[in-house]
């Protein structure tokens, strides 16, 4: 394994010194103009000396930062009085990123301290096309993995934790009208859907221990134990802590993590609730 200079020093020339520092001054002007952004989001209709004295920078850089944004279509200027505010160009660009990409990108951050802190690998799954799919993964980053390309792959509804923890938290409807599609699809998920019996062996399952947890479901060898996320608009998805049986029963695995489980469904949950209000 190659040390950090090594690294350093296969990773191409260095470029000039001249050339780093205008590199640097680039990144600060950026900065700089985020902030900007941000602030203008945040007052609405501003003045630069107002803007100034909220962000810290200096009159003059903002009167040059506002200019290249007004410049670039990103911010807009009022005749009448001289404040500014966001042009439409920054929403039409924010319109783009579809609400599961948001999503994505939240999941991904929370899983990623998830798995630092535990080691154990974590999933994302949501229904698509009326199947239970990984979305986001950190196999690729836990050392107690066997596996990377996980992105994509189905999961059983009824019988795999992260099913099991997404129907437990919905609604009478949400429950009704997922089951109802998935009845009329094929495969093992259709026919345990439409059993009754089991549909509710697993929600009182879930609901009695306060998480959902399988072991052997789509590997004889692997365990999981997995909570719902979920917002005001309804249940979003499910993630899991994913577990060698010959490490952990679902009862140790519960005991050692199930608060880090939840504290990480929660910061998601959070998170996800504070970007729809955004949006809304």
């Amino acid at each position: 394994m190659m040390g950090a200079e090594e690294i350093g020093s296969s990773a191409g020339p260095k470029l000039p010194t001249s050339v780093s520092a205008d590199a640097y001054k680039d990144v600060r002007a950026l900065a700089r103009g985020l902030k900007v952004i941000e602030a203008i989001g945040t007052l609405g209709w501003v003045k630069p000396g107002a803007l100034s004295n909220y962000t810290g920078i200096d009159r003059t850089t903002v009167y040059r930062l506002l200019s290249t944004l007004a410049d670039s279509g990103y911010v807009t200027r009022r005749d009448e009085d001289g404040a500014v505010n966001l042009s439409w160009k920054l929403l039409q660009i924010t319109s783009n990123l579809r609400g599961d990409d948001l999503l994505g990108q939240i999941v991904t951050k929370h899983l990623s301290r998830l798995t630092e802190i535990i080691k154990w690998p974590s999933d994302f799954a949501m229904l698509s096309g009326g199947e239970l799919q990984i979305k986001v993964s950190t196999h690729n980053m836990s050392p107690m993995s066997l596996h990377r390309g996980m992105i994509g792959r189905g999961r059983p509804l009824l019988r795999s934790a992260l099913g099991k923890a997404m129907l437990s938290a919905m609604s009478e409807e949400e429950l009704r009208e997922t089951l109802n599609i998935t009845r009329r699809l094929e495969g093992q998920d259709a026919k345990d859907a439409r059993s009754q019996i089991m549909v509710r062996r697993v929600l009182e399952e879930v609901r009695t221990k306060g998480y959902a947890s399988a072991m052997g479901t789509t590997e004889a060898n692997i365990s999981a134990i997995a909570l719902p996320i979920s917002t005001a608009r309804g249940v979003l998805g499910a993630i899991n802590i994913i577990f060698f049986r010959s490490a952990l029963t679902t009862e140790e695995a519960a005991k050692s993590y199930l608060a880090d489980l939840r504290r990480c469904a929660d910061a998601i949950s959070e998170e996800m609730s504070e970007a729809i209000a955004k949006v809304a």
